[in-house]
């Protein structure tokens, strides 16, 4: 009867250490899943914020352009003759610089707006390839705010007499390709009254309309263009209406 009492209670003690290292090798599982886990998410935390803090730095380290348009040599008469665009670079240095402008003359003729694409607004762009914090490109207008200011005052007076609303707005639009210090080429598309950045999607887009427009009518230069003409140009050439293409230039001006 001894020998049975003894055999049951080596059973159970046996039976008992077999759930207790059950228990042990269930715990010892678990907490090397918990620890593995948590090295993985700290390495991914890591990573994430070096990966943060790389592009923070690159940031940094690219160029960052503002730019201007300023009205410049008062006449007698209190009126700025000219017109001219000046891009800054107050970031990173840059190498490979490229700078395209288009302009466009925003008209606002009774309820219809429209977008007239112009040749030679500006006379002279030269390009400044420097240090940090300094002017990397300007366009030089000639006359040309005075030729806007005069053909305003021409048209409100066509405006008046045929009982329709009609006024005049420069728009320009920039286009600048550069290769950073990594190598690395970009291009950008910015708005150029305020130097807003636009998607380039819609940048390639306001380009192509310029330069298809322009082939149209090639003759749509600044200086050749007076009143008489626009007001011709408006009613019978075909011209770029922004309610149709209110994804491109859907913007303050």
């Amino acid at each position: 009867m001894k020998k049975n009492n003894c055999k049951d209670k080596n059973r159970e003690s046996y039976v008992v250490w077999r759930g207790i290292r059950r228990i042990l090798l269930l715990i010892n599982v678990v907490v090397t899943i918990i620890v593995g886990s948590a090295g993985i998410y700290f390495t991914y935390t890591q990573t994430k914020i070096y990966d943060k803090q790389r592009e923070y730095m690159d940031m940094q380290l690219q160029p960052h352009f503002n730019m201007a348009i300023l009205y410049e040599n008062k006449n007698e008469k209190g009126i700025y003759t000219d017109n001219s665009l000046k891009i800054h670079n107050s970031g990173g240095n840059f190498y490979e610089f490229n700078c395209d402008k288009i302009v466009f003359l925003m008209v606002s003729y009774g309820n219809e707006k429209y977008m007239l694409p112009i040749k030679d607004f500006f006379k002279v762009n030269r390009e400044y390839f420097g240090e940090s914090d300094k002017l990397v490109f300007e366009a030089i207008g000639d006359n040309n705010n005075l030729i806007i200011d005069s053909l305003n005052n021409d048209i409100a007076q066509y405006a008046k007499n045929q009982g329709v609303s009609l006024e005049i707005k420069v728009v320009i639009f920039v286009k600048i390709g550069y290769q950073d210090i990594f190598g690395v080429d970009h291009l950008k598309y910015f708005r150029g009254n305020k130097g807003r950045l636009i998607e380039e999607e819609y940048g390639e887009k306001i380009f192509e309309l310029h330069d298809e427009y322009i082939e149209l009518d090639g003759n749509m230069k600044i200086r050749d263009l007076n009143s008489k003409k626009l007001i011709r140009f408006l009613e019978y050439e075909k011209k770029i209406d922004m309610n149709e293409f209110k994804e491109l230039f859907n913007y303050e001006y």
